[in-house]
């Protein structure tokens, strides 16, 4: 990539507004449940608005401001880039390689579609990334076993995915997992269901990566590997 040969903004914290299309209350609210999520499982969420990124394709700046900044911690690239260019109208969720996992490439498109893109459309910006941002803590935070109090003030609609997404999601993992025991173990899977049904391969998720600092003070040296997905309005 050309991380460093492009000039690339500052970043002054969780949410960088250059375009001017987040409100201060936004901002705030944004800053919460970003600064909560970092604290209580290591994660870390760019929010980038900008105006305009030259001649490269969003997906192309969004991996290399990615590096730039180094979102997410360096021994677990668990970052994440909200990435939204007004000028082409088009927006990038960017994912580090310890989290795509969780945010598999289709989430992230259909969080795109379901979260942000009815609200770009009518010039509402910073609810749209509101919006997602929540959907997407509120997934990180599942995962890692922690519950979010900025959580608190949302219904579950406002976070939650709707239609068939999170269920094919949900059931594309477990028929990924089955393929691998199953290919790991061979026939022998079949001798053995009690193992199974006693080690708690079902359960769910495990504690959080742990506490982060208070406050913004900088990234953490995280990767992304091109994952994720881009849409527009």
């Amino acid at each position: 990539m050309f991380a460093q040969s492009r000039d690339f903004p500052r970043a002054s914290g969780f949410v960088n507004d250059f375009a001017g299309i987040v409100s201060p209350d936004e901002k705030t609210s944004l800053n919460l449940f970003i600064g909560e999520l970092e604290r209580k499982t290591s994660a870390e969420i760019a929010i980038v608005t900008l105006t305009d990124i030259g001649e490269a394709t969003i997906e192309e700046y969004a991996v290399d401001l990615f590096e730039n900044w180094g979102i997410g911690k360096k021994d677990k690239d668990n970052g994440l880039l909200i990435l939204l260019v007004a000028g082409i109208r088009k927006v990038r969720i960017e994912v580090g390689y310890g989290l795509e996992g969780i945010i598999t490439d289709g989430l992230a498109g259909e969080i795109i579609r379901q979260k942000m893109v009815p609200y770009f459309q009518k010039g509402e910006f910073g609810k749209g990334l509101y919006y997602a941002t929540a959907t997407i803590s509120h997934l990180i935070a599942r995962e890692s076993g922690v519950e979010l109090s900025s959580m608190e003030s949302l219904s579950r609609q406002e976070y939650q995915m709707t239609g068939a997404g999170e269920a094919r999601r949900r059931i594309l993992a477990n028929l990924l997992f089955l393929i691998l025991i199953f290919a790991f173990f061979g026939m022998r899977f079949f001798f053995f269901p009690l193992f199974f049904l006693r080690g708690g391969y079902w359960g769910g998720g495990s504690g959080g990566f742990g506490g982060g600092m208070g406050g913004f003070g900088g990234f953490g040296g995280g990767l992304s590997g091109g994952g994720g997905a881009s849409g527009s309005w």
